[in-house]
């Protein structure tokens, strides 16, 4: 189909799919076979074929309806970029889940038609349970007219409709991340983890998260725009089997295997792979490899959230080797294939940095910081004083710029958010050189932004005004950091989670009836993804299952907004650390909590000094105080942004 269809074209070729198939419906997901937050442009399906450029969301079409749901970080940016006259907006949380709607909608007996490699098998069995009370089955589409789990290849629909214009495939460079970043040698971690395999009385792993098998392996790449990672799966095996290996061979022997392309690797990372001992295969032999280990009596261990159901057929469990409506998900795993379906050692181990990498991300964020004071001081005078005209599209543009200038910067760490007015209310706003507002002194700006260097990952959020805020402005903004400070400020016991300190960002806003809709923390990669589990801080029951622990890297980001007129967030990335000695708490267990290493200023004037106690002006004198001392040496040579950083840093 040609690139400039619209979307109401492409879903209705899609429909004609859909009569072909014999199906009524069929499910787009944002994923990729790897379950990733953010894909490479070839699977951004979910974008193609409803216009919406959120990374999260699920669209779902039927024969006459088409419905996309996504959560409360996108309500506002999904209501400007769909169609209406094609697409139906559902809110998660807001209106009824998904399989409610599918049972609403769909009768008895009906097809929904997906693609293996690109539902997660957690997904899966979520949705098939609550659909087959209904009798509706989910279908996997062969690449055939036949729909059966077992067959040997699978067609996308959306790939169909989309043709010749999808993307390739990406092949970036693999590269070493080398020890002096990363701190600890591949042959090290893959050790740590044959122990927990060990541990768990398993005899393979399969590996899938992108960013688990470049930490585990200290590689690095560039599939994923932002996100140093590239496609590929990695097994792992306990013992080493006692036969050969050639290239020609689809029997996995040795110890570790890595599936992406050979040819893309450098001849270091092939040097390094080496080393490790480690064999390389086709990206696409992982489903071949997996029948034949299969047919041992070898205990699998999987990722449910990030093994797609290709894999999970290939692996032969019990939920794949049934009828479309099939048994509920309580069965899973009780078929001849043992396993073990839990997250992987790997996610723990990488949250868990060590101390090169905490070096790493301290002095990443110093940098980081030179860059964005710059920028805002840079910023401030050109309106001001030079009375230019800067859109959000420039802004964006200009911070990118100084920070491509830091030592060690690869690339930003996510698509800036520069966003004034009422765009700051759109959670994920991203600009664009047509369409971008123009920055005055009337409005809130935020920037919302970071980096990837070679050894750390920053974000980091500050909402300014170059102008004179209105009083309910400076009240939310005020409140807003005094959540920050509560959160960053708290003490915890070991084994307190992410979802039990959620509630101390929140409690300023939620005493004036106001609260943010996103979480208000995520974990960091180093020089990795910037959105990195399992640690989060959240009132989602997933941030209760990760109890944070030292070492950990983690946002600290209450927000507020309102839609048509402004938002405000205000963010900084805290390193988990003890904070009490065991000698002095409980059951002499040291308490945890938070170190802060963004070093950028607190917008003076959305202040309201009325709202402060004298313990939050003591802690935003202190934190200045650091700034000042830590990032003005580093810019001593710049008088623009000396005298911006000493006026920002007053004590209050």
């Amino acid at each position: 189909m040609a690139p400039n269809t619209s979307i109401a074209e492409r879903v209705e070729a899609l429909r004609q799919l859909l009569v072909a198939q014999k199906l009524d419906a069929y499910l787009v997901p944002s994923e990729d076979a790897h379950a990733s937050e953010y894909v490479c442009e070839c699977f951004q399906r979910r974008t193609f074929i409803t216009g919406f450029t959120g990374s999260a969301g699920t669209a779902l079409i039927t024969r006459d309806r088409a419905f996309l749901y996504t959560d409360g970080r996108y309500f506002v940016q999904a209501e400007r970029e769909l169609d209406p006259n094609v697409w139906e907006l559902k809110k998660h949380l807001v209106d009824p889940p998904l399989e409610e709607l599918v049972n609403s909608v769909l009768e008895s007996g009906s097809r929904i038609g997906f693609d293996p490699e690109t539902l997660s098998i957690s997904a899966f069995n979520k949705l098939r349970k609550a659909l087959s009370v209904q009798g509706i089955g989910l279908v996997p589409v062969s690449g055939t007219n036949g729909n059966d789990m077992g067959a040997s290849s699978y067609s996308n629909l959306v790939d169909r409709v989309w043709g010749a214009a999808r993307p390739p495939e990406p092949r970036s460079a693999v590269f070493p991340h080398l020890l002096c970043f990363a701190g600890e040698s591949a042959t090290s971690k893959v050790q740590r983890v044959v122990a927990e395999m060990e541990r768990n009385n398993v005899d393979w792993l399969v590996v899938c998260a992108l960013d688990e098998i470049t930490w585990l392996l200290n590689l690095r790449g560039n599939d994923i725009e932002y996100n140093p990672v590239f496609l590929a799966y990695v097994l792992v095996k306990r013992q080493p089997m006692a036969q050969s290996v050639t290239k020609e061979s689809t029997t996995p022997m040795g110890d570790l295997y890595l599936y992406t392309a050979e040819e893309r690797l450098e001849p270091a990372a092939v040097d390094a792979l080496k080393e490790l001992g480690a064999r390389t295969r086709p990206y696409d032999a992982i489903a071949a490899d997996l029948e034949i280990m299969v047919g041992t009596q070898d205990r699998v261990w999987y990722d449910p959230t990030h093994t797609n159901c290709l894999i999970g057929q290939k692996l032969r469990l019990a939920e794949f080797q049934c009828s479309e409506v099939g048994p509920d998900a309580s069965k899973m795993g009780t078929g001849s294939r043992s396993i073990l379906a839990k997250a992987t050692p790997i996610g723990l181990l990488k949250a868990r940095k060590n101390e090169t990498e905490l070096a790493g991300m301290r002095s990443a964020h110093v940098r980081d910081a030179v860059a964005l004071c710059r920028f805002l001081a840079l910023l401030e005078h050109k309106l001001k004083v030079e009375q230019a005209s800067i859109d959000e599209y420039q802004a964006a543009q200009l911070v990118d710029s100084l920070r491509a200038q830091q030592e060690n910067f690869v690339s930003p760490s996510f698509p800036t958010i520069s966003s004034v007015g009422p765009n700051a209310a759109v959670i994920h706003y991203r600009p664009h050189a047509d369409s971008a507002r123009r920055i005055t002194s009337n409005e809130i700006y935020l920037v919302d932004s970071g980096g990837q260097y070679l050894d750390g990952t920053t974000d980091v959020t500050r909402t300014v005004h170059f102008g004179s805020p209105t009083a309910r402005e400076r009240e939310c903004f005020t409140r807003v950091l005094k959540g920050y400070i509560q959160l960053e400020q708290a003490s915890f016991p070991p084994g307190t989670t992410g979802q039990q300190l959620d509630i101390l960002a929140r409690l300023p806003l939620w005493s004036i009836g106001r609260d943010y809709r996103h979480g208000t923390g995520h974990g960091v990669g180093c020089f990795l993804n910037v959105h990195e589990g399992p640690q989060m801080i959240s009132p989602r029951s997933a941030a209760g299952e990760t109890p944070l622990e030292p070492g950990m890297t983690i946002t600290n980001e209450p927000g507020y907004y309102e839609d048509g007129q402004f938002g405000m967030r205000f963010e900084n990335v805290l390193l988990v650390v003890p904070k009490l000695a065991a000698d002095h708490c409980m059951d002499q267990k040291a308490y945890l909590g938070f170190e802060n290493i963004t070093l950028v200023p607190v917008e003076r004037k959305l202040l309201d000094h009325k709202l402060l106690t004298e313990h939050e002006v003591r802690w935003l004198d202190a934190y200045h105080e650091r700034i000042l001392k830590t990032v003005a040496p580093l810019v001593a040579e710049d008088p623009l942004t000396t005298q911006w950083l000493r006026e920002q840093c007053r004590p209050l």
